[in-house]
C-alpha cells in the first residue's frame, strides 16, 4: 500500500513542481480546513470529498510534515474504512514513535512515511549518504553476498553430524570458510576506503545538514528502502553502525 503512495506523491511533486502541501491537496481533490482546537491534524471526508484539517498554530516545516501526514492518510485509503468513516482520524502528534516501533499503529507510520519522503528531497538525501558512491555500492554487493554465504554456512553445519561428516562435506565447508576469508578481507579494504572518503557519517551529521530530525530521517530512509534502494534496515536505525567494528 505504502509503495503505491510514494508513487502517487512522486508524480504529483513533479507535475506540481513543489512539495507545499496545499498545493498537493488541490491537486488530489482534497478539501483542507484551518484547526483551531488541540488536535494537530485530522483526515476524513464530507460526503464523496476528501478532508483534512491542519492546525493554524503549525508553522514552516511543522506544517508541511502536518499536512502531508493528513494526505497520507487520504491517500492510503484510511478515511474510507468503516470503523475510521465516522469519526475520521484526529492527530495530536506526528512522528512521536520510530517507524519500527512495535506501538505506532500501521496508519500513523503509513501517513508518516509519506510525510518524510512527500517533504525531505529524495535526490539530497542520496546525495547526503552516498547513494551513488561506486565505493558504496560495491561495499553493499559484497556485503550481501558474505550474508548469503554465510547463511549457506551455517545452514550446512547443522544439517549435518560433524563428527561423521564426509569427505566431500567437509570440503564444502572449508571451501565456503576460505570464501568468507577472503570477502572480510575485502571489506574490511572497502570499509577503510570509505572512511578515507567521509562516507561513514553518522546519521546525526546527515540529519544535520538535510535540516531534519533524525527520527524524520529514518523515516525518510525507511521509504527509500520500501521503494526498492538498497538501504540496510540496519543502517536505518543506526547508519554509523555499518562500520562500527572497523580499525578495532
Amino acid at each position: 500500500m505504502a509503495e503505491k503512495v510514494f508513487a502517487e506523491v512522486d508524480a504529483a511533486i513533479k507535475r506540481m513542481g513543489t512539495t507545499e502541501f496545499r498545493t498537493a491537496a488541490d491537486y488530489f481533490g482534497i478539501l483542507v480546513i484551518p484547526v483551531t482546537s488541540s488536535i494537530l491534524g485530522y483526515a476524513s471526508h464530507y460526503r464523496s470529498v476528501p478532508t483534512i484539517g491542519v492546525n493554524e498554530r503549525l508553522k514552516g516545516m511543522e506544517e508541511e510534515y502536518a499536512g502531508w501526514h493528513e494526505i497520507g492518510h487520504v491517500l492510503a485509503g484510511h478515511i474510507w474504512e468503516p470503523r475510521i468513516t465516522v469519526k475520521g482520524l484526529m492527530d495530536t502528534a506526528f512522528f512521536a514513535e520510530e517507524a519500527d516501533s512495535r506501538s505506532i499503529a500501521q496508519h500513523e507510520k503509513t501517513a508518516n512515511l509519506v510525510a518524510a519522503h512527500a517533504v525531505v528531497d529524495t535526490e539530497n538525501t542520496l546525495e547526503a549518504i552516498g547513494y551513488g558512491s561506486k565505493t558504496l555500492k560495491q561495499y553493499r554487493r559484497l556485503k550481501n553476498r558474505q550474508d548469503e554465504l554465510s547463511r549457506e554456512y551455517e545452514l550446512l553445519l547443522f544439517s549435518i553430524d560433524r563428527g561423521n561428516a564426509s569427505a566431500k562435506v567437509k570440503a564444502s565447508l572449508k571451501g565456503y570458510q576460505r570464501a568468507l576469508s577472503i570477502l572480510e578481507k575485502e571489506k574490511q579494504s572497502l570499509e577503510s576506503d570509505l572512511i578515507a572518503m567521509n562516507m561513514c557519517r553518522p546519521i546525526s551529521d546527515i540529519a544535520m545538514e538535510l535540516d531534519v530530525s533524525e527520527r524524520v530521517l529514518r523515516y525518510k530512509l525507511e521509504a527509500l528502502r520500501l521503494q526498492g534502494y538498497d538501504i540496510d534496515p540496519q543502517e536505518l536505525e543506526c547508519y554509523e553502525r555499518m562500520f562500527e567494528d572497523t580499525g578495532n
